[in-house]
This record gives C-alpha cells, sequence and structure tokens, in this order.
C-alpha cells in the first residue's frame, strides 16, 4: 500500500523499538521509505532489491537497466508484527476496513508527477474542514495538472450510507426468509407428530391404558425433537451471533408451546378415536 506523512500523523505507528516511524523516515529524493512487519525480516535483502526497483519506476516510470543508480536507497522501518492500517475504503480490508501486515510505501512527493493521478483517481483519502472539501487538493490537482480529470470529490461517510442502505435490504429480506423457514419448521414439526400419532394410534393407547406414564410412552419422540433443536443450536452458537441466537431461542420457545399443546390434544383426541371412533367426546 502507499501512504504519507499525513496518513501517519493522523495514524501514529511505531517501530518494533516503540519509536514513531516519522521520526525514521529519510526525506530524501533518492531513498525510499517502507515499513515492514518484523516477521519478514528473513526476506530483508529480496526486499530491498525488489522496492530498488520499484524507486526507479516510481521516479522513472520505467525499471530498466540503463536508469541511472544514483545512489538509490530503501530505508526499511521494521514495525510490529500485526500492525494494521485503515483503509478509507468500504470495499477494501478486513471488517474493520484494515489491512493487516501490510508492506507501506511513505510518499514524500519525490516520485514522477505522474504517479499522483493514479493516487488522486484511485483511492486518495484527505481530510477537510472547509464547506467544498475540494478545495483541499485543488492546487496539488492543478499542479499535476489533473483537474480537469478530477473534477469533484466525495465523503467516505457517504459510502458508509450506501452500504447501510444495502444491509437495510439484506436485513429485511434475511427476516423475511427466516421467518418463511420457522413458520415452515414449526409447521413440519406440527405435521410430523400427528403422523406420528396416526401411526403408532393403538400402541400409544393400549400403553396409557396399562398405566405407562405420557413420558414413558412419548420419550423417543421427545428425545428426537429436543436433538434436533440442541443440533440447531449449537450450529448457531458456532457463529456467535447473538440476534440468530435470539430469534433461535424465540422460535424454539414457540415451537415448545405448540409441541406441548398438540400431544395434549392429539393424546386425549386417540383415547376417543379408539374408544368411539371419533375426535370428540
Amino acid at each position: 500500500i502507499t501512504i504519507d506523512k499525513h496518513y501517519l500523523e493522523r495514524h501514529p505507528k511505531k517501530t518494533i523499538h516503540n519509536e514513531n516511524v516519522l521520526n525514521k523516515l529519510k526525506d530524501d529524493e533518492n531513498t525510499i521509505n517502507i515499513l515492514v512487519p518484523i516477521q519478514y525480516k528473513k526476506y530483508e535483502k529480496k526486499i530491498i532489491r525488489n522496492y530498488l526497483e520499484e524507486l526507479k519506476l516510481l521516479r522513472y516510470l520505467e525499471k530498466s537497466d540503463d536508469v541511472p543508480d544514483e545512489g538509490h536507497r530503501v530505508n526499511i522501518i521494521w514495525v510490529k508484527k500485526g500492525e494494521r492500517f485503515f483503509t478509507y475504503h468500504s470495499e477494501i480490508g478486513d471488517v474493520k476496513n484494515t489491512i493487516v501486515n501490510p508492506i507501506a510505501i511513505v510518499e514524500l512527493g519525490y516520485t514522477n508527477a505522474l504517479n499522483f493521478e493514479k493516487y488522486y483517481s484511485m483511492t486518495y483519502a484527505f481530510e477537510s474542514h472547509l464547506d467544498d472539501p475540494y478545495e483541499t487538493i485543488r492546487k496539488d490537482l492543478k499542479k499535476y495538472q489533473l483537474d480537469g480529470a478530477i473534477p469533484s470529490v466525495r465523503a467516505v461517510y457517504d459510502t458508509k450510507i450506501d452500504n447501510i442502505k444495502v444491509l437495510q435490504k439484506e436485513i429485511y429480506k434475511y427476516t423475511g426468509l427466516a421467518l418463511l423457514t420457522s413458520i415452515t419448521f414449526i409447521l413440519t414439526t406440527l405435521t410430523f407428530i400427528q403422523i406420528y400419532f396416526k401411526s403408532y394410534q393403538f400402541q400409544i393407547f393400549l400403553k396409557r391404558s396399562l398405566g405407562y406414564s405420557y413420558w414413558s410412552i412419548h420419550k423417543w419422540m421427545l428425545l428426537f425433537l429436543v436433538m434436533l433443536h440442541v443440533l440447531m443450536g449449537a450450529l448457531l452458537l458456532t457463529s456467535h451471533n447473538m440476534i440468530a441466537i435470539s430469534v433461535f431461542a424465540s422460535i424454539t420457545l414457540i415451537e415448545a408451546l405448540s409441541v406441548a399443546f398438540t400431544f395434549m390434544k392429539l393424546n386425549r383426541e386417540n383415547v376417543n378415536l379408539v374408544l368411539k371412533g371419533k375426535k370428540d367426546d
């Protein structure tokens, strides 16, 4: 990634010796300053070789061996493992929009002017307290003849608002799907119980007539339903999503009450069906 001194002023970084990175920069046109995580120390020679070529590219826009050396140097500033760089881009980085353990080039303004067209036209973040933030970079855009190519700027908060709107639509969609799935699951469970009572109608009646408790008669059916919900709950717990877990707990409670009512109703109806051939008393 490429950052500048202003980025480091706003997001201070420390070296492995707990020193401010800004104090370790070499402000020299023949030097490229890079921040490198300490775990890449074993690749130091390769990093120096590659970034000497990168320096030539940034200054002369080519990596030809004919480019004069001019005492080019790579100033490696070793930073701690796990260093995070905020990106200001809603679609780059992890969930917090940070990039972990990158090699960061610190741009000090000594590179070819054409590089700034790339910086400004891709993702260039800056802070402004003006009513018209564009005025903050207008001078530099004119300097590199980019004011015509980049006529406007956009607040980083706008991208967040767009993302929030997209997420709201996703929430409504998945809430509807979750509700439909929950209703279907509850109806399927109740239908399964009715089929169970229909299939074992006489066995249930005989066991009840012989004094078996409802638990003894239906324990395997009830244990199956409990294990099914325990398995589903365990899968949700691994996601650590409290909203999903709360919704599942609510649905389970509703289903438990529905199952209890259905069992009592079907037990009563089962006796009437066997003795009288009809459900009602």
